[in-house]
């Protein structure tokens, strides 16, 4: 370990959440006949069996970008057939994402990840170590098609979310695999016309560390360049850059060039960005410890089965309660909202009451229209939500009442006392405010 690099610096940074990690192809490597090999030796070796493409080949080129050259030099097919191929190459391969990927998934002060590559395994990566498996991290796909930019609201999303800044395999022929690919992507990125803003406006804003990137030198400069949306030698943001990549760190031109012009950026010294990695989760590790799982550590019993929000409503007030659900999608939240227009019926109760005893949040949407009326079904969801609460612990937040029309706990006669009780978060028009998303994320665990 090298005691005198920015380490004390990052921790801070990454504790507050203030980082985001840009991931390179260096990261991207998989088992093949018993050794680590890099995806793209992978993923040449395969589709140059298929297409009988000699490989390596006479000049000792191997890599992804020469073979799908050369097959479409020789056979005229056309590129999405071949990136297809990639496709399903991948999906059939049974690939398991490296270690090293795994340890940067659990690092859970890092809420929003850039890759530069098509590839799954990050994601898989993610979806393993957060969930259990379960597909929920959200996934963006800046493609050459289509912008993929982080949904509105600014800022790092609270939940965990991956963006493919250069495309994603599930959209062939749309995703960088050529050297042409990349060059593509890269003026998209500098056109404000084509380049995902939100993103690139968080990028802007926080401290980045990329890692493995392994590209051409000229490559580095101009994605540093993007991100930061301004000269590099013209910079007077606070912000710092880490480069860990074999590459970069054997660049002695690369280094001169930071040290003139981007003083902000450093090369990690100790190693390649798996190098980099390793020692992260290590002190990010011991100045995080896990919590106790002994026998003598008191534990609350789990009353909640599900991790879903409930929304009720008065049907008068459908729109808000569309917008408020649409807010909370947007940032990873799992919601229910009934939007029949009749209710009622046994079947239709005992769906409504599964919901509620399964929700770990229940959100009772407040306004004049409830005001006003004396009878509803939503005054039953509210009652079926009130029953529960003897059996959950008082310290374990559960309700969550909002108002949308300036409907206050001080003026509101006719709702119930329990909801009195707490504390009301205004949402005018059903539209939340950042800082009750963060409660909710808080309360079911994902904050």
């Amino acid at each position: 370990m090298n005691p005198s690099y920015r380490w004390p610096n990052w921790l801070e940074y990454i504790g507050q959440r203030e980082v985001i990690p840009i991931i390179g192809p260096e990261l991207s490597q998989v088992h093949d006949e018993g050794a680590m090999v890099s995806l793209d030796h992978w993923l040449a070796k395969r589709l140059a069996a298929k297409y009988h493409a000699e490989w390596p080949s006479a000049d000792g080129k191997g890599s992804l970008h020469s073979v799908v050259c050369d097959v479409l030099k020789r056979t005229g097919e056309p590129e999405a057939i071949l990136y297809a191929d990639l496709r399903d190459i991948v999906k059939e391969g049974g690939l398991t994402p490296p270690e090293w990927m795994r340890k940067l998934a659990r690092i859970r002060d890092f809420d929003l990840f850039v890759t530069t590559t098509f590839d799954p395994l990050m994601e898989m990566a993610l979806n393993e170590e957060r969930y259990g498996g379960a597909p929920k991290t959200r996934v963006i796909n800046n493609s050459l098609r289509k912008v993929g930019d982080l949904p509105e609201g600014g800022g790092i999303p609270m939940c965990t979310t991956l963006v493919h800044l250069m495309g994603q395999m599930s959209t062939p022929p749309y995703f960088a695999v050529t050297e042409n690919d990349m060059l593509e992507f890269l003026c998209r990125l500098q056109n404000e016309a084509t380049r995902p803003a939100r993103l690139f406006d968080a990028l802007r804003e926080n401290h980045l560390l990329v890692l493995g990137g392994n590209f051409p030198t000229w490559v580095d400069r101009l994605i540093l360049r993007i991100a930061r949306s301004e000269s590099l030698a013209k910079r007077k943001d606070a912000f710092m850059e880490t480069l860990a990549d074999g590459k970069a760190l054997k660049d002695e031109d690369l280094k001169s060039f930071l040290n003139h012009f981007s003083k902000p950026t450093v090369i990690y010294p100790d190693g390649d960005g798996i190098a980099f990695i390793d020692e992260l989760y290590e002190r990010w590790s011991t100045a995080n410890p896990l919590p106790s799982t002994s026998s003598t550590t008191p534990t609350t019993p789990a009353v909640r089965t599900s991790r879903h929000v409930f929304i009720s409503y008065a049907h008068e007030d459908r729109a808000a309660a569309r917008a408020l659900k649409n807010a909370l999608e947007q940032n990873c939240l799992d919601v229910w909202l009934d939007e029949n227009e009749l209710r009622g019926g046994d079947d239709f109760e005992r769906k409504i009451g599964h919901q509620i005893d399964r929700c770990a949040a229940f959100i009772p949407l407040l306004s004049q229209t409830t005001e006003s009326r004396k009878e509803g079904w939503f005054r039953r969801e509210w009652d079926r939500a009130i029953k529960r609460l003897p059996a959950i612990d008082q310290t374990v937040p559960f309700l969550f009442p909002i108002t949308i029309d300036g409907l206050t706990a001080g003026t509101a006669r006719f709702v119930r006392e329990e909801f009195k009780r707490k504390q009301w978060t205004a949402c005018p028009g059903g539209v939340p405010p950042q800082e009750f998303i963060a409660q909710l994320h808080t309360a079911l665990g994902e904050g």
